[in-house]
């Protein structure tokens, strides 16, 4: 009797968190940039929260990841639960996922001469479509994960107008010089 009382109360537990994130779950969104600098399309996939309304008077901050697949899942559900009241810890973001920029050559560029150019369309070309598209603020936050951490710290290295974000960068097997 304890384990099906046990079982019966997971499984409500269980049911009761998808039903709640159904009702908070955010709409992800596929637009096209298109690109003089790679002379070409840019796919960028865009995380709108679970309100979104382009006429709000506030503009949404914006968090860049480099999140892969599973990790961009789980990324959008923590930022929709901890941004879906009006008391909550953080402010409801637009998440952006880092393009991947793909044109004849790309695979032949350095990881520097890449990230440069990363930086460049995001900067010229795809961050002023967001902007306008989307009421977007020019508040930033940068984020990188792993060895994904290393496309964050490229792009703040290259990134005009940086200087109005906030970084948050994790990274393991990193080793600091000891003094």
């Amino acid at each position: 009797m304890n384990i099906l009382f046990k079982s019966l109360m997971w499984l409500n537990c269980a049911l009761f968190a998808l039903v709640t994130h159904a009702q908070i779950a955010s709409k992800l969104q596929h637009i096209t940039v298109s690109s003089k600098l790679v002379g070409g399309p840019v796919d960028v996939q865009i995380y709108l929260p679970f309100d979104f309304d382009v006429n709000r008077k506030e503009p949404y901050s914006t968090l860049y990841t480099t999140a892969g697949e599973s990790r961009f899942d789980v990324l959008k559900a923590e930022v929709d639960w901890l941004s879906h009241t009006s008391f909550s810890p953080i402010p409801q973001l637009v998440i952006v996922r880092m393009p991947k920029l793909n044109f004849a050559g790309a695979d032949k560029l350095s990881d520097q001469a890449y990230f440069a150019l990363l930086a460049r369309v995001l900067a010229s070309e795809v961050e002023p479509t967001l902007i306008r598209q989307f009421n977007l603020s020019p508040f930033k936050v940068i984020e990188g994960y792993s060895s994904r951490a290393a496309i964050a710290l490229n792009l703040l290295g290259k990134m005009p107008g940086i200087s109005k974000a906030r970084y948050c960068l994790r990274q393991f097997g990193v080793n600091f010089p000891s003094n």
